[in-house]
């Protein structure tokens, strides 16, 4: 498993589609053979959407990226805790949600400056989220060209 590339998967926004990918990817058998994923978001949001689903995965919140076990199909989530369920509502643009999907992306950003993860994958943004954080990018393309 150790020769599968570990990739940061951010979770996109968390009002938005993206924790929905990010799950219905993380189902796929193709995602585990190919590659060690490693969530970038907030777990509190990422279970939550999973049991709106009717969805059972097993689920790991970690503090760092050292402490990830990929033996399984576990999703373990570097849990960022920029965001409670109870601070949005799913569908409507908001700048804590905004402000989340950023961070996640910076995050993600920085496991990749330091060799942390071989590659980043990111799930959708809204920019109108972004925008109404404040956060003057256009979406994940222009972030990453800034930092990197």
């Amino acid at each position: 498993m150790a020769d599968r590339p570990l990739l940061a998967i951010t979770m996109g926004d968390p009002a938005g589609i993206g924790p929905e990918v990010v799950l219905k990817a993380l189902a796929r058998d193709e995602v585990w053979h190919a590659a060690r994923p490693l969530v970038v978001g907030d777990a509190g949001v990422l279970r939550e959407v999973a049991a709106r689903c009717g969805w059972t995965p097993t689920m790991r919140a970690l503090s760092q990226p050292s402490d990830a076990r990929f033996g399984s199909r576990e999703i373990q989530i570097l849990d960022l805790k920029q965001i409670r369920v109870d601070d949005f509502v799913p569908g409507r643009v908001s700048a804590l949600c905004g402000k989340a999907s950023a961070e996640y992306v910076y995050r993600a950003i920085e496991l990749a400056q330091t060799g942390e993860v071989g590659g980043i994958v990111t799930g959708p943004l809204n920019k109108a989220a972004l925008r109404e954080a404040g956060i003057d990018y256009r979406g994940h393309t222009e972030i990453v060209a800034d930092r990197f």
